[in-house]
């Protein structure tokens, strides 16, 4: 499994629930208001300081991508412990959450001050891919919302958007991991 890949498990988990499920979905909250907040290491977060090497901003980039694998990892367990069967309106809500969670920690590598151009690029397809990655949450949940409402035709255009997007994602996943295995190897940084 790619490195960039492990920061997903829950969200695949729940998406897959979410999806499959024959209950009724709830709407979940539409609202940044209303969707429970985020761990305190999201909301708290300051950016490192500026560091002057590529290899350091390498390294910086690295271990910013591993804390979110764990804290993704982290949220997985919690879920587990809590509900290993979640309903069809908690897996919406974990969903949406995670979905949360993705955008948030893509803002995260954004603020991240590098100078390297090449850094810079891998950082910015990591972000670009877990965007896209988020946007196929929100178009299952509205999928699985349309089904449950009957709206048959409205959903399998909302699949064919997911389908296409999917589609980009592949392309767009294996490009961030190049540029990022690449800067790793170059700069000789253990994953």
């Amino acid at each position: 499994m790619k490195f960039t890949n492990k920061l997903f498990p829950l969200m695949l988990w729940v998406a897959v629930s979410a999806c499959s499920q024959e209950a009724a979905v709830q709407p979940a909250p539409q609202s940044a208001s209303e969707i429970k907040p985020l761990a305190a290491s999201h909301a708290a977060w300051t950016p490192p300081p500026k560091a002057e090497t590529p290899a350091a901003q390498a390294q910086q980039l690295r271990d910013l991508m591993a804390q979110f694998q764990n804290e993704a990892a982290e949220r997985m367990v919690q879920q587990r412990q809590k509900n290993m069967q979640p309903s069809q309106a908690e897996s919406v809500d974990l969903v949406r959450r995670e979905a949360a969670a993705i955008r948030q920690d893509a803002q995260r590598l954004q603020q991240l001050d590098l100078s390297d151009t090449e850094v810079n690029t891998a950082r910015d397809l990591l972000a670009k891919n877990m965007l896209a990655f988020a946007q196929t949450a929100d178009l299952q949940v509205q999928s699985a919302e349309l089904l449950a409402q009957n709206k048959q035709a409205e959903a399998e255009a909302v699949n064919k958007q997911l389908g296409e997007l999917m589609n980009g994602i592949q392309a767009g996943q294996q490009q961030a991991d190049e540029a990022f295995n690449a800067l790793l190897k170059k700069h000789k940084i253990e994953r």
